[in-house]
């Protein structure tokens, strides 16, 4: 059950524990995508048809960028992100989002977003 932080399209965030992939799926309403990252330190999920689904539109793509989500400068994401610790190796389970992205998004939103 790992903690994750979620990025709210009002420009908030809180951090939750996912119990399994139907809490992944309500946090993101509907069925999960993986966004590609530069490392395995973090795993950021999306909903897979939120531009189909004309989700507003997410103001933290600066910082998904800044942490190591792979995207275009000027590319936007719509609705909540999902951002955890990268996978583990053993059982293929992500893992708790680490301490210093959490801080980093605090940091973010009290300067950038909000």
């Amino acid at each position: 059950m790992p903690r994750a932080l979620v990025l709210l399209t009002n420009g908030n965030y809180k951090v939750v524990v996912l119990r399994d992939v139907g809490d992944y799926q309500q946090t993101v309403g509907g069925f999960v995508q993986l966004l590609p990252t530069r490392d395995n330190r973090i795993s950021c999920y999306v909903n897979e048809e939120g531009a189909l689904k004309m989700m507003p539109i997410n103001p933290w793509s600066p910082f998904l960028i800044q942490i190591g989500v792979r995207m275009l400068k000027e590319a936007s994401i719509v609705g909540n992100i999902i951002v955890l610790g990268g996978v583990n190796d053993d059982d293929y389970d992500d893992t708790d989002v680490p301490d210093d992205t959490v801080e980093f998004a605090r940091q973010h939103a009290n300067e950038e977003i909000l």
